[in-house]
């Protein structure tokens, strides 16, 4: 049960019935990049973090935050900071 519910979460899954509501209103959340654009993001159990990184780093990998081939470090860590 719950691992299907973060799938469908997280455009993994499609709902076999029912609807997935956000601020009230229905939503489609597949594929995962849709539900990626309602700032739905999902880590699972089977956790692929790696340790020489920071925990902002782990939280932003594969999506850093970046300008111009420079990282915007600042602002990925006062995201992090919201997110915690």
């Amino acid at each position: 049960g719950k691992s299907t519910l973060i799938k469908i979460l997280s455009g993994a899954h499609a709902p076999d019935e029912g609807e997935v509501l956000l601020d009230g209103s229905p939503v489609r959340l597949a594929p995962p990049t849709a539900a990626m654009g309602h700032g739905i993001a999902t880590i699972y159990q089977e956790l692929d973090l790696v340790d020489g990184l920071s925990v902002t780093e782990n939280i932003f990998l594969g999506h850093e935050m970046a300008s111009f081939g420079f990282s915007r470090r600042a602002e990925a860590d006062r995201a992090t900071a919201e997110l915690l």
